[in-house]
């Protein structure tokens, strides 16, 4: 493989990463990171074959190492990304797996929609879903301006104010700064939530 095809592979991968964060209403993460983990595949083959050639080491094939480097990275930021699901977008797959199974979760978060929570109806749904995972003890993180570092919130701390932005951020009372920003669920704990919540047992 060619130094030039390297390059694309590369410039893929991290086209995947960034593209739904540059343009998100135009890219989704489930479509361009499948391209990029593909490239990145591709790209840690080829370093790897490259790396070990009888002719090429470490010391004269400098590049090797910086693609090898930068896959790493990119690498590293696609597991990042795929380890936390947004709060908006938790409370949405929530509720479509609700309504469409019937649970009274959903004909809930809907009557408090239409009755005054949030300042549109989305809204409404969205906060009383954030608001049920809490209640429900979710393990929910965030990060902590100007930090940019993923921490688990203790539950404690939503006594003491309200959600925000359908979800993303929260607020204590009465103040205009974000206690906490990036609010998200681990895509386990919101898989194994939406199970629970969708049984019989938990359907309220």
């Amino acid at each position: 493989m060619t130094v030039a095809q390297l390059l694309i592979a590369l410039t893929l991968a991290i086209l995947g990463v960034i593209a739904p964060y540059a343009w998100p209403k135009v890219v989704s993460k489930s479509v361009s990171y499948p391209i990029a983990i593909f490239a990145l595949l591709v790209l840690g083959c080829s370093v790897m074959v490259e790396m070990f050639r009888p002719k090429s080491s470490l010391v004269t094939n400098p590049i090797m190492i910086f693609l090898l480097g930068v896959m790493v990275i990119v690498g590293w930021r696609i597991w990042q990304s795929r380890l936390y699901v947004p709060m908006e977008e938790a409370a949405t797959r929530a509720y479509e797996t609700l309504r469409k199974g019937g649970s009274n979760w959903a004909r809930i978060a809907d009557w408090f929609a239409e009755n005054g929570l949030g300042q549109t109806l989305t809204t409404g749904i969205l906060i009383y879903i954030a608001d049920a995972f809490v209640t429900n003890s979710v393990p929910i993180y965030g990060k902590h301006p100007p930090s940019r570092i993923y921490e688990r919130i203790d539950p404690q701390e939503f006594k003491k104010g309200i959600f925000r932005d359908n979800g993303a951020t929260f607020f204590y009372h009465n103040t205009n700064d974000a206690r906490y920003i990036d609010i998200s669920i681990k895509r386990t704990d919101l898989k194994k939530e939406i199970k629970r919540m969708n049984t019989p047992r938990y359907a309220r």
